[in-house]
């Protein structure tokens, strides 16, 4: 059999020129699809692709992406990964945008979930990340009972007003649900066990 200068047969050189023609419209097809999504002026998000209640773990099978404008886009999460494993603190219709907010983060600790609270009053001056703190909700009506909750405290981001100091406690998952369920309809007290 005849070979070429480089010692390469004809027959193999005809099949990698055509793989990597393949490969070349191949992602000049990609390019075109991402520019046309781009020009449009589009933007993926997660949608739920069947009802989710609150406090279910979410996994990727339960979402799905679609797409809206560019000018509407509020910083959502784009992509099903980057909800996975959490749970939702919401229920979320078949079809509707889950947002972030409608999440609770990965159990941070182990067993916890993390929270950024903002209470209306505290009287635990001086806190350290690492304290345990307790979170008392009391009904803002006279339709429910008062609950305290332990938490963690893990950081107390910096703020300009001491009205607006938020906290970011770490809950246990049993009383996650509690904190949720009242955070709006009650009066939120930080204080130090004891």
């Amino acid at each position: 059999m005849r070979r070429w200068e480089h010692g390469v047969e004809p027959a193999e050189g005809v099949r990698m020129s055509l793989l990597w023609l393949v490969l070349a419209l191949v992602v000049a097809i990609s390019l075109v699809a991402l520019a046309a999504t781009y020009l449009r002026g589009e933007v993926d998000i997660v949608v739920a692709k069947n009802p989710i209640p609150p406090f279910t773990e979410i996994e990727t099978e339960d979402l799905e992406t679609d797409s809206v404008a560019r000018e509407g886009f509020d910083g959502s999460a784009t992509r099903p990964a980057d909800l996975a494993g959490k749970l939702t603190a919401v229920p979320v219709a078949a079809g509707e945008r889950v947002e972030r907010s409608d999440v609770l983060a990965l159990p941070d600790p182990p067993g916890r979930f993390r929270f950024e609270i903002r209470p209306d009053a505290s009287d635990a001056l001086h806190l350290e990340p690492g304290e345990e703190v307790r979170l008392w909700l009391s009904p803002t009506d006279d339709a429910g009972r008062s609950a305290v909750i332990c938490a963690r405290l893990l950081a107390i981001p910096k703020s300009d007003s001491p009205e607006e100091q938020s906290y970011v406690v770490a809950v246990e998952a049993r009383q996650a649900r509690t904190l949720v369920e009242r955070l709006g309809r009650s009066r939120l007290l930080l204080s130090r066990p004891g």
